[in-house]
């Protein structure tokens, strides 16, 4: 059996001061070209060349990669804004914006790995963001009172913030394995770290505040009956009438006392 690669296998050969190595693929558009892969061993290359002919047998291979920030805005403009609704957009963009394109936006994105997404996620639910976007540096000199002045807020997003970035970034990725630009989405397989619960500090027994004491006196709903004068009571429906005989304040006789004439003796 001969040792000579077959048409289409590739090569490797020493390249500046290493070596180098291609692989015959097929671009998403369909396309045949050549990919290459660099290292300074021989097994270095030889290794990434073994991938690169692993992944040409799954199906088409991009030659060049986007930044994961250039991929992020073509998935904002042409997956997001025409396909979901417009609080949504909102929603994915600020995402974006804030969380994700200035920690990871410089990585490519076939290089970003399951360790990239952990560390940022442990890393971002540590960075006060009125440091890192500038909120108290944007008032106006008189009025600035925290991070702007040198004393940190420590205003850390909560986990509600970091779970919806890790979410944002999952459902770019899934549409990025969806365009067959990346073999797995990195994001889906790691979890949002919980945070530490925060130690209760127990009162002290100067600073706990005074119970408050079982005779201190409350004031008196208001009556459903409002007194009009001495003696008289007013009530919807039924008039004034005076509180100690009965009677209405014209000195007419209450409805109740008025007897009615019997029309049995007749």
């Amino acid at each position: 059996m001969s040792g000579k690669r077959g048409n289409g296998e590739g090569s490797i050969y020493p390249h500046k001061n290493g070596y180098a190595a291609y692989v015959w693929i097929t671009k998403p558009d369909g396309k045949r070209a050549r990919k290459y892969a660099y290292g300074k061993t021989r097994e270095e290359v030889h290794d990434k060349w073994l991938k690169l002919h692993a992944d040409a047998k799954k199906g088409p291979v991009a030659t060049r990669h986007r930044t994961l920030s250039a991929f992020l805005a073509y998935w904002l403009d042409s997956i997001v804004k025409p396909n979901l609704a417009p609080l949504s957009y909102v929603s994915y963009e600020g995402y974006v914006r804030l969380y994700i394109a200035p920690h990871l936006g410089t990585k490519r994105l076939d290089k970003l790995t399951v360790r990239d997404v952990r560390e940022w996620l442990t890393e971002l639910a540590t960075i006060c963001q009125c440091c890192a976007q500038g909120k108290d540096a944007k008032r106006e000199p008189g009025r600035r009172k925290c991070c702007a002045v040198g004393e940190c807020c420590e205003a850390f997003p909560s986990r509600r913030v970091v779970q919806g970035a890790r979410d944002a970034l999952r459902a770019a990725l899934t549409h990025a394995v969806t365009e067959e630009e990346i073999g797995k989405n990195v994001a889906s397989l790691v979890k949002v770290p919980k945070p530490r619960r925060r130690r209760i500090k127990p009162w002290s027994v100067t600073a706990r505040p005074r119970p408050r004491s079982l005779t201190t006196s409350f004031p008196s709903p208001p009556s459903a009956s409002r007194r009009s004068g001495c003696g008289v009571v007013s009530r919807p429906g039924i008039g004034r009438l005076s509180a100690s005989c009965g009677r209405t304040a014209a000195g007419s006789s209450s409805p109740r006392s008025t007897a009615r004439p019997s029309s049995r003796g007749t």
